[in-house]
């Protein structure tokens, strides 16, 4: 995200869709990563000048409604979900290979960047350490740096990929390649290294990377099922089932505004520091002692620092005039402008489907978005909004996983297909128990419901016999135990 100067700019897509798409999508990862001072700076300008921009000071960072909303509603993988199999003792397996991996912490980041960039890619790589056992690798793959292809029965699911590496050359010097991987139906699959340009035809390089000139060709290409059907050794997850493989404009609206809602901040505390006080003036006079400021002739300016707690002198500038001195109102409420941004920032928010209702208030006001914080209900359900889009994609990460995991031991033990994933729910509060059984024991004192109903309420997924069984165990026990 931030420039080294030792390595090579990456280079970027000729064709204009997918510049388009790569540069927006970098706006929102150098967002979600706090790397986006040069464009708020760059927004500030926009809005006001060169001028009066460094007359601002310092750009505000602190509320970032963008990052701050997809964090919020992150929360699939806050409980490890558990990894099970028909086969038990394969899914065992499988899931202490991802453990190892560290797969549900990744996850967490992944889920977080799939909502902010649409789409994150997840590769795989197994190697065999030094005990022989196999070490399962999961590495991030940002959008910005893929380009993909589909097929037309499947548009949502590559089956070409390109993936923007930053690589040594033989001098040790970094240089830009591309993963060019491909599965494409009806041809021979493939894998080679070549060098990344605009385009797609850079130099094949696999010779020098992979050892085997033209890359990996054929029955030569390393990415099989033991069914013998290829794969790429990614997984796409998307945040939404949209029928394409990108879908990077989406929520654009929640990008610009969190901007705008940043410049806000960064004049709010401009004001604060120059505009919060009576500001005195005087005519006819003059103070001595200004200083030029300004960084060239577009910005320079004459300045004066007041403060609340002094009196600036001055000169008389006409022996004929009176001078004249006064006081003008403060330039700006603080509390009422703060308020304002404020509600900008609320409403900013629920275009990532945060409502004000769902935010945590404290001392009775929902939280700004730079503080945000959902509650538990709305964290539940956005569990339940993302798992039937996240789940997909987990499952078939553990099938490439096992496939990858047999094909480096060569022991073909593990089966490659029928990983099943659950995610464990949020688990109520204190206050939601409470106010659960308060309703519950409510509607039994109304006659509106049994005891048996009500048992099933306050315990999610147990049968009416089942409960029928708890409650009369509960009435033996305590009929044994009653007071005398």
């Amino acid at each position: 995200m931030l420039a080294d100067p030792r390595i090579p700019i990456p280079p970027l897509p000729n064709n204009p869709a997918e510049l388009a798409r790569w540069q927006h999508t970098r706006l929102r990862r150098r967002m979600l990563y706090g790397a986006w001072r040069e464009d708020l700076v760059e927004r500030i300008e926009w809005a006001i000048g060169s001028v009066r921009r460094e007359a601002w000071g310092v750009p505000d960072l602190s509320s970032n409604v963008f990052r701050s909303a997809f964090s919020s509603l992150s929360v699939l993988y806050d409980r490890r979900p558990t990894i099970t199999h028909d086969n038990a003792a394969a899914g065992a397996r499988v899931a202490a290979l991802a453990s190892g991996a560290g797969w549900a912490p990744l996850m967490q980041r992944v889920q977080r960047d799939t909502l902010g960039m649409r789409e994150m890619l997840v590769r795989v790589d197994v190697s065999i350490a030094a005990n022989g056992q196999p070490e399962v690798n999961y590495r991030p793959v940002y959008p910005d740096m893929v380009l993909a292809e589909s097929s037309p029965e499947r548009p949502d699911v590559p089956v070409e990929i390109y993936e923007l590496r930053l690589r040594e050359d033989r001098s040790g010097k970094p240089r830009w390649t591309y993963d060019y991987l491909s599965i494409e139906p009806g041809k021979d699959p493939y894998y080679r290294v070549i060098a990344a340009g605009g385009d797609e035809s850079g130099e094949d390089l696999s010779a020098e990377y992979l050892g085997v000139e033209g890359g990996l060709v054929g029955e030569a290409y390393p990415y099989r099922r033991l069914d013998g059907t290829v794969y790429l050794p990614y997984v796409l997850y998307h945040a939404a089932k949209t029928g394409a493989l990108f879908d990077p404009f989406e929520a654009s609206e929640l990008v610009e505004g969190s901007l705008n809602v940043a410049v806000l901040w960064t004049f709010w505390g401009h004001t604060v520091r120059q505009a919060s006080w009576p500001q005195r003036y005087a005519i006819g006079v003059q103070a001595p002692g200004a200083t030029i400021e300004g960084s060239d002739a577009s910005t320079l300016r004459e300045s004066i620092i007041p403060d609340p707690a002094t009196v600036l002198l001055f000169a008389p500038t006409d022996e004929s005039m009176s001078p004249q001195i006064g006081q003008w109102e403060a330039g700006a409420d603080p509390n009422t402008l703060q308020e304002a941004i404020s509600h900008y920032e609320r409403r900013i928010a629920a275009f990532a489907g945060v409502s004000a209702a769902d935010v945590m208030r404290v001392a009775g006001d929902p939280r700004s978005g730079f503080a945000l914080a959902i509650t538990r209900e709305a964290a539940r359900e956005a569990q339940r909004r993302f798992e039937p889009v996240f789940r997909p994609a987990d499952e078939e990460l553990m099938q490439i996983t096992a496939a990858m995991v047999n094909a480096a031991t060569g022991a073909n033990d593990l089966p490659e297909y029928g990983y099943r994933v659950q995610y464990v729910s949020l688990p109520p509060s204190a206050e939601e128990r409470q106010g659960e059984r308060e309703h519950v024991l409510g509607l039994i004192g109304a006659g509106l419901l049994d005891r048996v109903s009500a048992y099933q309420q306050l315990h999610p997924g147990i049968s009416r016999a089942d409960a029928e069984l708890a409650l009369a165990d509960i009435a033996s026990v305590n009929a044994r135990y009653r007071p005398t």
